[in-house]
């Protein structure tokens, strides 16, 4: 009955034991401020204040970065890797923000997507009917068939800059991009 002595779990290896964590006492800060107002009156505490916040940061800084690595740069790299959010498409970014800002005032439609969609109009139909959009625009308007949409990039047309009211409705720019696709 001798193995029965203790509970099972008794007899199996426990991991060493880690040192306790030594202490820092709290009262640096106050200690801190307390010596830079008396030595040097405001300018002094706001000097110990700023004093104490980067050896707080650096603390925590140093505490969260986790053991050295043989390469110093890791974390900026990694930081990087995170960060870059670069399409694959360098004009993906402006376009799209262009599209925002043309739903939002004709000023903006006018400034932002209808010379970037008048462009597009332009290469197809030069592509696709070797047509010259801007010597020939009467023939580009045949090209293009609906009216609705000419009007909306016509390059002759004289544009709208108010901003008090909303730009085209987003469905006649899908429309026009559409019908920009089957050119």
């Amino acid at each position: 009955m001798s193995h029965l002595a203790g509970p099972p779990y008794a007899s199996a290896p426990q991991a060493p034991a880690r040192p306790p964590r030594r202490r820092v006492p709290r009262l640096w800060p106050g200690v801190l401020l307390c010596a830079g107002l008396l030595l040097a009156g405001p300018a002094g505490l706001l000097a110990a204040a700023v004093l104490i916040a980067a050896a707080v940061l650096a603390v925590w800084r140093v505490s969260a970065a986790g053991p050295p690595t043989a390469d110093p740069f890791r974390w900026w790299r990694q930081r990087r890797a995170r960060v870059s959010v670069e399409p694959d498409f360098p004009g993906f970014a402006p376009t799209r923000s262009a599209l925002e800002w043309g739903l939002r005032s004709p000023y903006d439609f006018e400034v932002a997507l209808r010379p970037r969609l008048q462009r597009v109009l332009a290469a197809r139909l030069a592509a696709r009917t070797h047509v010259d959009l801007h010597r020939d625009p009467q023939r580009g308007r045949v090209e293009v068939g609906d009216d609705v949409v000419w009007e909306l990039l016509d390059p002759d047309h004289p544009g709208d800059r108010r901003r008090d009211r909303s730009g085209p409705p987003a469905d006649l720019i899908s429309r026009a991009l559409d019908r920009l696709e089957r050119l």
